[in-house]
């Protein structure tokens, strides 16, 4: 591989690994520069895919999944022609067919990325949310446990296991290990964004709104986060805010 591309690469993968839109902008700006200086380089590719999952995701909410799942699934099938055997790209194919709700070939895709490469640590992340969605909680648990044995300080990582935690019913474990999170980095808007929904959902409303208030500063005011930001005035009673909240998303 040449110097320049993977130089290109890295940058992306940085700015991809931050997850705020516009660091996801600059994130796509040096991958389709790897790619114009390398058509063939299969990462790249793939790393796109990566970007345009998360621009049309709920947590970073700043755009259409209409819009953008297809970008992701073209990218992630080039990557594929390329390089049948990158476990990248599966990954980023089990991710579009997650939130396909094609939920077999989802975790086919997962499968295969693991068998490719057992220490890729988004395969497992990804693995994980989609048992989250089968309500297999336990296999979510092992396998977002695995991904971060491979890396410990990885606030994705660290993140989901607190989302997961909450949706098997364990708030307080989710509340103490999302707090972790956030003291890791407390500029990483998608740490607070399931922080504030586990207080929410344990009626601890006064410290979610604290947290939900930065996320929305961090996320410049998403749709996900007004969303929640709406049900949590209702929440507390504060229907002229949450009415507020309504129009404003």
């Amino acid at each position: 591989i040449r110097p320049d591309v993977y130089e290109a690469y890295l940058k992306g993968r940085y700015e991809w690994n931050r997850r705020t839109p516009d660091s996801l902008t600059l994130a796509i700006g040096y991958f389709r520069q790897a790619i114009d200086l390398d058509p063939t380089y299969a990462p790249a590719h793939a790393a796109l895919a990566d970007c345009y999952n998360q621009l049309g995701t709920v947590m970073v909410g700043s755009g259409s999944p209409r819009e953008h799942r297809p970008r992701a699934e073209a990218e992630a099938i080039k990557a594929l022609q390329i390089d049948p055997a990158s476990s990248e790209a599966h990954a980023a194919l089990g991710y579009v067919r997650h939130y396909q709700w094609r939920w077999a070939e989802s975790e086919q895709a997962f499968l295969r990325a693991i068998d490719l490469n057992p220490s890729n640590t988004l395969a497992r992340l990804w693995y994980a949310n989609l048992l989250m969605s089968r309500k297999r909680f336990d296999e979510a648990l092992r396998q977002s446990h695995a991904a971060r044995d491979l890396d410990p300080f990885s606030l994705i990582v660290n993140t989901n296991i607190g989302w997961i935690l909450t949706f098997a019913g364990r708030r307080d474990e989710a509340i103490e290990h999302l707090t972790r999170t956030v003291a890791l980095d407390p500029e990483y808007p998608q740490a607070r964004w399931p922080l504030a929904d586990a207080l929410m959902l344990s009626g601890r409303y006064d410290e979610a709104l604290e947290h939900l208030q930065v996320a929305l500063r961090l996320t410049d005011r998403s749709p996900s986060t007004l969303s929640m930001l709406a049900v949590l005035y209702a929440e507390m009673g504060r229907d002229r805010e949450a009415a507020a909240a309504r129009r404003e998303l």
